[in-house]
């Protein structure tokens, strides 16, 4: 009796321990885990909307450095200030494509990060409306104008950039270069080439915001 009577009290005192690890887990994870899922539903996408922002201002300044490349007389200078704008382009154009597209080779990077984007919202969302009856419409009315609300920043914020490229295509286009020395124009022209290459900023092919190329210019 006394044998089973200590493996009776082993196996109450194991069951009694596991159930409050198991029990403290579950704590743990209703504390933590819906509170990071609802931060990085919404961190996240705010994060990549920044980075665009800061990737637009960043080709206003280019543009606006473009265009007092008129006013520039010294063509040492001048040359030098067009290779600047020549690399600050191409770097800003990788890094609009890396967060709006993704690598060329991975080009379904962004719809993957939407799915789980969205994923997480509505993981949120039901989490916070927990109290809420799931058959109630006013929680899939908020999960569906929280989702569309996130994904329009997306569509907003690519828009943006493609008219910034739009823009600064349309100022070398513009630039009193007739003046300027042949290396100068040779630099110009290649920036131009630069800036008409296509890029097109999809999603599941639904939604296209196609960069046009500008009209060929030659610069003798």
């Amino acid at each position: 009796m006394g044998d089973e009577y200590d493996i009776y009290i082993s196996r109450r005192l194991i069951t009694d321990y596991t159930s409050g690890f198991i029990r403290q887990l579950l704590y743990w994870y209703d504390t933590y885990t819906v509170n990071l899922f609802g931060y990085y539903a919404l961190e996240f996408p705010l994060m990549l909307i920044k980075r665009n922002k800061v990737v637009y201002y960043q080709y206003m300044i280019l543009n606006e450095k473009i265009e007092n490349l008129k006013d520039e007389f010294n063509f040492e200078l001048n040359y030098k200030n067009i290779v600047d704008c020549i690399k600050s382009h191409i770097n800003l154009t990788k890094l609009s494509e890396y967060l709006l597209i993704g690598h060329p080779k991975r080009g379904a990077v962004l719809p993957i990060l939407l799915t789980e984007t969205v994923f997480l919202q509505i993981s949120s969302v039901y989490f916070i409306l927990a109290e809420i009856s799931p058959r109630s419409n006013f929680r899939f009315v908020i999960t569906l104008m929280f989702t569309l609300y996130i994904t329009g920043k997306f569509f907003q914020a690519g828009q943006e950039i493609k008219d910034a490229l739009g823009k600064i295509c349309q100022t070398i286009y513009n630039t009193d270069w007739y003046n300027w020395d042949n290396r100068s124009k040779k630099a110009l022209l290649m920036m131009l080439r630069q800036c008409s290459r296509p890029l097109s900023f999809s999603l599941f092919s639904i939604i296209d915001l196609d960069y046009k190329e500008v009209p060929a210019v030659s610069i003798h």
